[in-house]
């Protein structure tokens, strides 16, 4: 039945799995659901099942892998060239919306679209809203634009039309602007991405036919994480052959406030008749009295898959709760037992960790309001530590304005970039010229570049007009250059024109603050330049559209530092020792999801996936009184905690320290002081 395996390919050793890898791997033909319980070896799964297919004799390019990052394509292609050599890189692996561009590269016609569209990010998508909203004389200072887009967004993900909203007329005619906006400057959205595939598979026969053989075999990476568009989607890609391979845990289900359908998982079966259900519960990463804990709380959710997850690490640690008398207290307590621990801990039960590094700890919390009081503490201590958030590199103000002047020269149709840059750096152009280019722009249904180009008949004083021209004379130029000149060197000779590191001078003063923004934009021709000469980018179209789907600013993994993060940030990663704090009620669960049913089943899942980042030393941490608009509050203790047998505790669930572990900790702390002593001595 099968072929030899395709030309240059390793062959792969599928001993090392155990007996449910195996069966997920050795399962070819048909629907596949793998159940993958938190740290059970999912990404193995994927990729070695991808090696055996290639050892099959099935050829890379009728493969498709998809996940939701960025990252993690990246990291599942390596492991399989590393895995089974060069012709990996065959196989498509991507991101559902990477797919989707693709796909909109291919269809753009019967899309309504014309070459080189834009991608939107969110601060564009708000700018199209507001003009819908200003042709409908809606006040945004009455009706904020950001909740009209989220409605937007979430018509988009669910494929609702504007037509079918006769409920809610004022957000229907908001949405049916905003889409014309959108066609006007030949732009899409992420939500596109995905809505725009689905229907012309939907309701274009030939272009159904195109893609539904394109790919012999789909295995999609964190499935529960999909909403109903990425359902359709991939039923409309698999129709041809049927065999569909999703990897997932529905207990780690925690993106529903996103779009994400828990029963896309749970349903997997009645949404791909015939499936094979197989479940991965031998955990790699954690002990196993934090998996009882983890059980014990995920058990009490009605729907779900039944699983319980076990390990080979032996039983470990047992878990430690404390209950302190408010929040200041809770930290410092926090701070001071990570201080210790970091000193103090030896190997145990032949464990590989013979000695604790800062970046081995990580407090977790439900809101990242919480993060203030433990950042002072770690500060107290000279405790290094990263919070994980901010503002990501493509997000700062003036990576964005430099990018707007690269969409501008591929995309004239892009008014959202026209806007952005026509007056930046100042070039006397105020914004009743703009708004007069605008309001001829949309009578005669044309882009405000094309406006710009015929200047005569629109009414602007001659000064007005002739900063306006030079505007635009500076630009074409370098729209004739970007298909023939390296696009760093276009991009560093055009900021050098338009005079753009002066403006940041100007803006924040000659500092450190102006060279560090400098050194942002400097980072960005880096970028095009990487792109180019290794070719990662056809166009520079191509690039703007790649860097518009997700972007994550390269971190330091070996950096010594404590991790703080939220915990729906934690999902995905582990730490040796993880202290889960604010474990009250309007925390966990959180006070904006209090009632039964969904919202607190996805609460109940985001604390069993804050216990599953642990891997020797879990710690959990409550306050009887936090300070509320002044005066101090008490606080009820999580229910979640209440579903933990008291057995699984160091001590019992009542928060206080027993006087044998009083003893062992006194113990613990003079030594973590020796040994800090120890150091500061070697240093000196």
């Amino acid at each position: 039945m099968w072929g030899k395996p395709v030309k240059g390919v390793k062959p792969v050793d599928l001993s090392g799995l155990n007996p449910e890898q195996r069966a997920a791997v050795d399962h070819i033909e048909g629907p596949l659901l793998v159940l993958a319980g938190a740290g059970s070896g999912k990404t193995r799964v994927i990729t070695f099942r991808i090696a055996h297919l290639l050892n099959l004799g099935v050829r890379p390019s009728q493969i498709l892998a998809l996940s939701f990052t960025n990252k993690a394509a990246t990291e599942m292609k390596e492991r399989l060239v590393g895995l089974v050599g060069e012709p990996a890189k065959k196989c498509q692996t991507s991101t559902f919306h990477a797919l989707g561009v693709k796909f909109i590269k291919a269809e753009y016609e019967a899309a309504g679209l014309r070459p080189g569209f834009s991608i939107f990010d969110e601060g564009d998508q708000l700018e199209a809203v507001r003009h819908a909203m200003q042709q409908l004389q809606i006040d945004p200072k009455q009706y904020d634009p950001k909740n009209f887009l989220e409605q937007i967004t979430q018509y988009k993900s669910q494929l609702i039309h504007p037509a079918s909203l006769r409920d809610a007329r004022t957000a229907a005619m908001i949405y049916e602007g905003y889409l014309r906006r959108m066609r006007l400057m030949n732009a899409v959205d992420f939500e596109d991405l995905i809505r725009l595939p689905v229907v012309l598979m939907e309701t274009h026969r030939e272009v159904k036919l195109r893609w539904r053989n394109k790919f012999k075999y789909i295995l999609v990476d964190e499935y529960q994480d999909s909403n109903g568009a990425q359902l359709r989607m991939l039923k409309a890609l698999s129709e041809g052959t049927g065999n569909i391979c999703v990897v997932g845990d529905d207990d780690q289900s925690i993106y529903g406030w996103r779009g994400a359908v828990a029963s896309n998982i749970l349903k997997f079966d009645q949404h791909f008749h015939g499936a094979r259900m197989i479940a991965l519960t031998q955990n790699y990463r954690s002990t196993n009295y934090i998996l009882k804990a983890a059980n014990s709380v995920i058990e009490n959710n009605p729907e779900r898959h039944p699983k319980t997850l076990w390990s080979a690490h032996g039983d470990g640690e047992k878990l430690c709760y404390r209950q302190l008398d408010h929040g200041e207290q809770e930290a410092e307590w926090v701070v001071k037992d990570l201080n210790q621990r970091r000193y103090s801990t030896k190997a145990s039960e032949g464990l590989p960790f013979p000695e604790l590094h800062w970046r081995d700890f990580s407090i977790l919390y439900r809101t990242n309001a919480q993060a203030r009081a433990f950042e002072e503490g770690l500060r107290s201590l000279n405790i290094p530590y990263r919070i994980v958030g901010g503002t990501r590199f493509f997000d700062r103000k003036e990576v964005r304005d430099a990018i707007a002047y690269l969409r501008l020269l591929c995309n004239p149709s892009d008014d959202n970039a026209f806007r952005r840059i026509i007056n930046y750096p100042q070039r006397g152009i105020g914004d009743q010229t703009l708004e007069r280019i605008a309001h001829v722009a949309q009578s005669r249904s044309l882009s405000m570049w094309a406006v710009s180009l015929e200047l005569d008949s629109i009414g602007l004083s001659p000064i007005n007009e002739k900063a306006v021209q030079s505007f635009t004379e500076l630009l074409q130029p370098y729209q004739e250059r970007i298909e023939k000149e390296s696009w760093s060197t276009i991009f560093l000779d055009l900021l050098e024109t338009i005079k753009f590191k002066e403006a940041l001078i100007k803006q924040y003063k000659d500092g450190p603050q102006t060279q560090k923004r400098w050194q942002n934009v400097e980072e960005l021709a880096n970028g095009l330049k990487n792109s180019q000469n290794k070719k990662l980018d056809k166009s520079l179209n191509d690039y703007l559209n790649r860097i518009s789907l997700e972007y994550k600013p390269k971190t330091d993994e070996q950096k010594d530092e404590v991790t703080l993060m939220s915990l729906h940030s934690s999902k995905g990663l582990e730490f040796h020792t993880v202290y889960m704090v604010g474990v009250e009620e309007g925390w966990m669960p959180h006070e904006r999801e209090p009632g039964e049913g969904s919202d607190l089943e996805e609460e109940r899942r985001l604390a069993y996936v804050g216990i599953t980042r642990a891997q020797r030393v879990l710690l959990l941490t409550s306050a009887s009184k936090r300070l509320s608009r002044g005066k101090l509050k008490p606080r009820r203790v999580s229910r979640f905690l209440a579903e933990i047998p008291e057995v699984y505790f160091e001590g019992g669930r009542e928060g206080r320290a027993s006087q044998e572990e009083t003893t062992r900790v006194e113990a613990k702390r003079n030594q973590a002081f020796n040994r800090m002593f120890n150091a500061l001595g070697k240093g000196s």
